[in-house]
């Protein structure tokens, strides 16, 4: 009975702790967001024009051609999309619990990146992270009252 009830138990530090490792910038940047820059980057080098991301700013990608139209679109689409599918992927991949947790809240965090970063009036002004991040704890508090409904 006791390892039941210790299976059902999420250990909501280790969840922080590896959101965290994901998401805080170490030396200026995170693992989430230079996931997320090089999905930009590489939909820049499938719509050749072809971006680079400087060594004293690695949270941007630079095109040598500015995109425009659909190619645009694609291009801010990509950045989170990119993260959004890694970190989804890995969630389905782990054995762990909490670190499928963790996952899953950087994915939700690409996802809202990608469908707020394309909107121009949007994209630098970090509305698309806050609001990642506030629905990124909101699944967490549904996880964790799941679990808790489940005892």
């Amino acid at each position: 009975m006791k390892m039941v009830q210790q299976e059902n138990i999420l250990d909501l530090k280790g969840i922080l702790y590896h959101y965290c490792v994901r998401n805080i910038p170490i030396c200026g940047v995170s693992v989430a967001t230079m996931i997320h820059e090089y999905g930009h980057l590489i939909c820049s080098k499938i719509l050749e024009f072809n971006g680079y991301i400087k060594s004293e700013a690695l949270t941007s990608v630079y095109p040598v051609t500015i995109p425009d139209g659909i190619h645009l679109t694609l291009f801010y689409l990509s950045g989170g999309l990119l993260q959004f599918l890694v970190f989804g992927l890995m969630s389905l991949q782990g054995k762990d619990k909490g670190i499928n947790i963790a996952n899953r809240m950087t994915a939700v965090i690409g996802l809202i990146e990608a469908i707020v970063e394309p909107i121009q009036s949007l994209r630098l002004s970090g509305v698309g992270a806050c609001i990642g991040i506030i629905l990124a704890f909101v699944y967490l508090a549904y996880e964790i009252t799941r679990i808790k409904s489940t005892h």
